[in-house]
């Protein structure tokens, strides 16, 4: 078996999150799910319909970890394990903390496309 590094997938998504969706979307998502859960932020996300490409990173990104990507139904499989809710939520919230440290570091007017963490 082999041991995913869920940390440097976090900043991977965070870095795609970052390239597609504004700063203040991001800090909603992370006070929504911060302060009313996984299937707040989910609710949310879902209706910023605009954003498609960023639901399916969070989905993907919970994929990685092996946790139910439908996460957006009420009778999704992930809410019936508390350690996968908890799961669920620090993955994602460290995906948008990496989401926004990834805006701040980004030049204002820079045209060419964010620095890759592996480059660094």
């Amino acid at each position: 078996m082999t041991i995913e590094n869920l940390d440097m997938k976090c900043a991977e998504a965070g870095r795609l999150v970052a390239q597609q969706v504004e700063e203040k979307l991001i800090n909603s998502c992370l006070g929504i799910l911060q302060h009313d859960g996984v299937y707040a932020f989910s609710l949310y996300v879902k209706a910023q319909k605009k954003d498609a490409a960023f639901e399916n990173c969070c989905e993907t990104l919970l994929q990685d970890a092996a946790l139910p990507k439908d996460y957006a139904k009420q009778t999704s499989p992930l809410y019936t394990n508390l350690d996968d809710i908890f799961l669920a939520k620090d993955i994602l919230e460290r995906m948008l903390v990496y989401a926004r440290y990834h805006v701040k570091a980004k030049p204002e007017n820079a045209a060419s496309p964010l620095v890759k963490p592996e480059d660094v």
